[in-house]
């Protein structure tokens, strides 16, 4: 399917996930109160910039394991309805803080909803606006902006349809676009594809995404997400910071940093189009490559030239986003939905994130990032397998096979139709008889399914 197709098919599946990712917008926010320097300007000490982030990444990682209790018992739309009602609550917190203590407060409190790119340059542009003012407006007028996004979200989400997606797909959909598209036949593979995953996953709790074939799932949706952090992201993160250590006046770093974001918009949609003829591992691998030089690079004008690099630091980092945002930031959230099997991708997809939360504690400077960045390379080129034009059925019975993750792509797969009557391989009557064999590494295999 191209990008247009899916567009014509799911434009309402589209919207939809456009307003729900719009519950993070404000997320960029970085306001802080800062201590009097010996020249008369205020900044944030460097260990209470470390405690109001891991402050929020350490609420992330409570909300998440709250959001899998929660979600299941109640639905994900309860769940988000009322995550936002308390993110209104808690942003009167910052806007009555009268000092840091009260931040770190809203950071841990917050980041509980917040565990349920265009944000980021919304935030940015905020500040950046504000940032002649010497009043207490400056800082209490971003924090005030962020009442106006919950009560709308509350609205639209009320109405959003809740999963499970089978529920759903007459709302997601809209059929016309493709006359082979059909309703029926998309729910019977899901029936039957999690009929595979309960034959092939022992259980559904957080213990069983560390046995048999789905330990090693885990292991690829943990490490591809701690690898946006690991590969050295904090640069983005605390960009205006760094611009600033760099050499560069305050308004030029808010400066380079709007540009920062802009870029890995653009970034985020040229990755579409890269994900569609590239797939996710070649994207991953090429884009931990590109980055690992352009780190050592600026680790070696950080060196070189320490007092006058800010200018060419900035460039540096302008083109290591864009590489970033086309690869790793992107692709890394389609493979961590792709390759957990269905009954455990909930679980699969907390434990990834909170590694990533765990791993976000950690900053350091050029090289430093350079080595993780490495290393990170190493790990993709033997671990990450390319789940790019598979069904989640397909996954399940690669991983079942070991197949190595180089070989994935390579693997051929045919699933045999055991009754001509039926379009879905005999799922209700009959067996269901698929042939594997990767290329170059094995013969053919036949393997047996048994309905009932």
């Amino acid at each position: 399917m191209t990008i247009w197709q899916a567009v014509c098919l799911y434009p309402k599946a589209i919207g939809w996930s456009v307003l729900l990712s719009t519950a993070i917008v404000m997320e960029g926010y970085d306001v802080r109160y800062g201590m009097r320097q010996s020249d008369g300007a205020y900044q944030i000490t460097a260990l209470w910039q470390a405690g109001l982030s891991n402050g929020a990444n350490v609420g992330e990682i409570l909300g998440l394991f709250i959001n899998d209790i929660v979600s299941e018992r109640y639905g994900y739309r309860r769940t988000m309805l009322a995550s936002l009602a308390a993110s209104v609550d808690f942003i009167f917190i910052p806007f009555f803080a009268q000092n840091i203590v009260s931040l770190e407060v809203r950071d841990i409190l917050m980041g509980m909803p917040w565990g349920t790119t265009y944000i980021n340059l919304i935030a940015v542009g905020v500040l950046r606006t504000l940032l002649q003012r010497a009043d207490q407006w400056a800082y209490r007028i971003p924090f005030a902006l962020q009442w106006m996004w919950p009560v709308p979200l509350i609205i639209g989400i009320f109405f959003a349809p809740e999963s499970p997606w089978w529920l759903a797909l007459y709302r997601l959909t809209c059929s016309s676009a493709d006359g082979d598209f059909s309703v029926d036949q998309t729910i019977a593979l899901m029936v039957h594809t999690d009929a595979l995953d309960r034959k092939l996953t022992m259980g559904i709790s957080y213990w069983d995404c560390f046995k048999g074939i789905d330990r090693r799932r885990t292991e690829i949706v943990c490490l591809t997400w701690a690898i946006q952090n690991l590969c050295g992201a904090a640069f983005m993160r605390y960009s205006t910071y760094f611009f600033q250590q760099a050499g560069l006046a305050a308004i030029y770093s808010f400066d380079m940093s709007m540009a920062l974001y802009a870029v890995a918009i653009l970034g985020v949609f040229i990755s579409w189009f890269f994900m569609a003829n590239f797939g996710r591992r070649t994207l991953y691998l090429g884009g931990l490559a590109a980055m690992f030089l352009l780190l050592l690079i600026i680790g070696f004008v950080a060196v070189g030239n320490p007092a006058s690099g800010g200018w060419a630091i900035g460039s540096l980092l302008l083109a290591y986003t864009l590489f970033y945002d086309i690869t790793v930031g992107t692709v890394a959230f389609s493979i961590v939905a792709e390759i957990p099997s269905s009954r455990l991708r909930t679980k699969t997809i907390v434990l990834g994130r909170n590694l990533y939360n765990v791993i976000g504690i950690i900053n350091g400077a050029g090289f430093f990032w350079a080595g993780m960045c490495f290393l990170c390379m190493v790990w993709t080129y033997f671990r990450l397998p390319e789940p790019k034009g598979r069904t989640y059925e397909e996954l399940d019975l690669l991983f079942e096979e070991k197949i190595s993750a180089r070989k994935f792509k390579a693997t051929v797969m045919k699933i045999v139709k055991a009754r001509a009557g039926f379009w879905m391989i005999g799922l209700f009557l009959g067996a269901n008889v698929f042939t594997v064999g990767a290329a170059h590494q094995r013969s053919w295999t036949i393997l047996t399914r048994m309905q009932t």
